[in-house]
C-alpha cells in the first residue's frame, strides 16, 4: 500500500505517518473480517449440507439440485479460505506474484469478452439486418 505525500504537502510528516498507519491497520482489520466471515459461511454451509444429507432418500429432484448448489458453494468457500490463508502467510514477493497472476487472469478474461463481442457483432451483420436497421432509421426520420 503506497501513501501519496504530494496530496498533503501542507500537512506535518508525523500526521502523515499516523494516517498511513491507520490505513494499514484498517486494511488488516478488513482482511481479518473477511477471513472470519468466510470461515463462518463455510461452517454454516457445512452444517446445512450435513442436515440435508441425512434426508437425501426423501428429497425431490429440486431439493437435490439445491443440495448440489450448496456443495458447490461449500467447495468455492473452501478454495477461497485456502487462498486467504496463503495470502496472509505470503511474503511481499509472493504477494506481488499473486497480484500479477490475478491481474493477468482478469485481463485475459476481459480480452476474451471483447473478442466474443466483436465476433458476435460480425456474425450479426447480415444484409437483411442492415436493411431492417435502415428502415427503422427512415421511419424515425419520417416521424420527426
Amino acid at each position: 500500500m503506497e501513501f501519496n505525500t504530494k496530496e498533503y504537502s501542507d500537512t506535518s510528516l508525523s500526521y502523515l505517518v499516523l494516517q498511513h498507519r491507520e490505513q494499514l491497520k484498517n486494511h488488516r482489520k478488513s482482511f481479518k473480517k473477511t477471513l472470519k466471515l468466510t470461515e463462518l459461511k463455510l461452517s454454516l454451509t457445512n452444517k446445512l449440507i450435513s442436515l440435508n444429507k441425512s434426508q437425501i432418500q426423501h428429497m425431490s429432484s429440486e431439493e437435490l439440485r439445491v443440495l448440489n448448489r450448496q456443495q458447490i458453494f461449500f467447495n468455492y468457500l473452501e478454495n477461497a479460505l485456502e487462498k486467504l490463508h496463503e495470502w496472509r502467510n505470503a511474503s511481499p514477493e509472493e504477494k506481488k506474484r499473486i497480484w500479477k497472476k490475478v491481474r493477468d487472469h482478469h485481463l485475459a478474461k476481459q480480452q476474451e469478452k471483447c473478442a466474443k463481442i466483436e465476433r458476435d457483432g460480425e456474425d450479426n451483420k447480415s444484409p437483411e439486418k442492415d436493411m431492417q436497421s435502415n428502415k427503422r432509421r427512415k421511419i424515425d426520420v419520417d416521424y420527426n
